[in-house]
């Protein structure tokens, strides 16, 4: 069969239910839009809410100690941290003054300093060269940096036992290493429980776990159903076209043809549907920022212990827009196999509408 006749007919055998055909698209282009949606918000909604989680967790205390037990064994251990994302401190006194000191963060930010030079936040009254003194030791000022946590920047080899906290500080490496360097100073210094602040974090972070959990139930569902809706459909209609194909057979039609008139009409619909359902999803970035919005900002004062509104920094990463697009590769899947079932389908009505030609 000539593929003029392919097409002639898959479109005669479309027109014949155009209607339910209309139905099966709009309720494709429905769940297509949900399933985009719901990959798009939930994705999202979990890169958000970690980032705001990461902000509000950013220079605050993980860690206290406050005890006779050696320190040099936490300064080492924050030493060995090769992400950068904790910091040492402890609290020091000079004259009138009271300073959050803390421990250079690697080798990089101590190599051009003595261990007995320091910096100084810029927000107090010194200057280069003014000197310091500490646990009697003398340190001079070396320079200036910026900072709402910490006052001085300096060596901790110079100093004798010390209380300390550790604070985590936000970089591309996120929480990496973060819960080991943890586990093995409770360990060290018996210490089981953290601050509040810490608490709560780990608390969204559960929350978080069981948002993105329903989320992707939400999701397989309506996969499933998309997947139900389209097989079921073209199951339906190839047992209630038997006679046409069996027509088609004895004008001489192959098995394949038969296959490609079946499955034309249907791919088309299915395929212009799904992909008007993904378009439509992506216009509603504006909808997508409200929401992921409302629901951080909802979980994160109600379990985050001092929390402000300018942890928030709505962002929609567009690679997962992109992502997306996988949902229309959905029906091709399922279209192979359906594809399969109407070949054995077919296969077997042949093969009985040819012996009941031969007994004739």
């Amino acid at each position: 069969m000539k593929k003029n006749d392919i097409f002639h007919y898959g479109i005669c055998n479309f027109s014949k239910h155009y209607k339910a055909s209309i139905i099966l698209g709009l309720c494709i282009v429905a769940l297509s839009f949900f399933i985009s949606f719901c990959l798009l918000l939930s994705v999202n909604l979990n890169f958000n809410l970690k980032k705001t989680n990461l902000n509000y967790l950013n220079d605050r205390i993980i860690f206290s100690y406050s005890g006779d037990a050696d320190s040099s064994y936490a300064l080492e251990l924050i030493k060995g941290n090769n992400n950068n994302n904790l910091n040492i401190s402890t609290k020091l006194s000079f004259n009138d003054y009271k300073f959050v000191c803390r421990h250079f963060n690697n080798k990089k930010e101590q190599l051009n300093f003595d261990e007995y030079e320091i910096l100084i936040n810029e927000k107090y009254d010194f200057s280069i060269g003014d000197r310091l003194c500490i646990f009697e030791n003398e340190y001079m000022v070396k320079g200036f940096f910026s900072s709402n946590t910490f006052d001085i920047i300096m060596d901790f080899d110079t100093l004798p036992d010390f209380n300390f906290d550790v604070y985590f500080s936000l970089n591309e490496n996120k929480m990496k290493g973060v819960f080991d360097v943890l586990k093995e100073l409770n360990n060290r210094y018996e210490i089981d429980d953290h601050n509040d602040k810490f608490n709560s974090f780990n608390t969204l972070n559960i929350i978080i776990n069981v948002v993105n959990v329903f989320l992707s139930i939400l999701l397989v569902f309506a996969v499933i159903s998309y997947s139900l809706l389209i097989s079921n459909d073209l199951i339906l209609r190839i047992e209630n076209n038997n006679i046409f194909y069996n027509i088609l057979s004895i004008c001489g039609a192959k098995r394949k043809d038969i296959l490609k008139i079946e499955i034309l009409g249907d791919s088309i619909i299915i395929a212009i549907a799904n992909l008007l359902g993904f378009c439509i999803s992506l216009f509603t970035k504006p909808l997508l920022k409200k929401i992921i919005y409302r629901v951080t900002y909802g979980l994160a004062t109600n379990v985050l212990e001092g929390f402000n509104l300018d942890y928030i920094s709505v962002e929609l990463d567009h690679i997962y827009f992109i992502v997306s697009i996988g949902v229309i590769l959905i029906p091709i899947i399922i279209i192979i196999f359906v594809y399969m079932n109407i070949k054995y389908k077919t296969k077997k009505s042949i093969v009985k509408l040819n012996e009941v030609m031969y007994e004739k």
